[in-house]
């Protein structure tokens, strides 16, 4: 399991519900959450894509922004490119918490029509349950 909170390698874990901690640990490395606390900069997004270049073993990330009141547009491109890496490297991003602020600027740079309706949630739970049924899936014999 891997758990991101304010960009610091503390353990979110006790500010995780228990149906969090079970999707979590349900799946170990294969899902991501990633929870940004408080106002975000550029270089703390910046920092979040280092991290993930680092990072190979998992399959779906959640990136909780449910405490991040509002962005400028040079997060909202660092965002973007987190969504493109992430693509790129094969796997699936999940956005979960987005306030109104936030969403409208990713809306006024186009970067939501970059992601499927079924990509965003508006609760980190939601998002959780969602990269849960594509771990799931994916892992069905066929």
């Amino acid at each position: 399991m891997a758990l991101i909170h304010g960009l610091r390698t503390d353990n979110l874990r006790g500010d995780l519900f228990d149906e969090e901690r079970t999707l979590l640990d349900r799946h170990g490395d294969r899902l991501v959450l990633f929870h940004i606390d408080g106002p975000i900069s550029f270089g703390a997004v910046k920092e979040l894509t280092l991290r993930l270049a680092s990072r190979t073993a998992y399959e779906v990330m959640v990136l909780d922004l449910t405490d991040v009141p509002i962005i400028d547009s040079s997060v909202a491109m660092a965002i973007e490119d987190v969504i493109r890496r992430t693509r790129k490297q094969g796997h699936r991003l999940l956005l979960a918490g987005l306030s109104p602020q936030v969403r409208r600027m990713l809306n006024r740079l186009g970067i939501l029509r970059t992601l499927d309706r079924n990509a965003r949630y508006p609760t980190r739970i939601g998002a959780l349950r969602q990269a849960d049924r594509l771990l799931e899936s994916a892992s069905q014999p066929e």
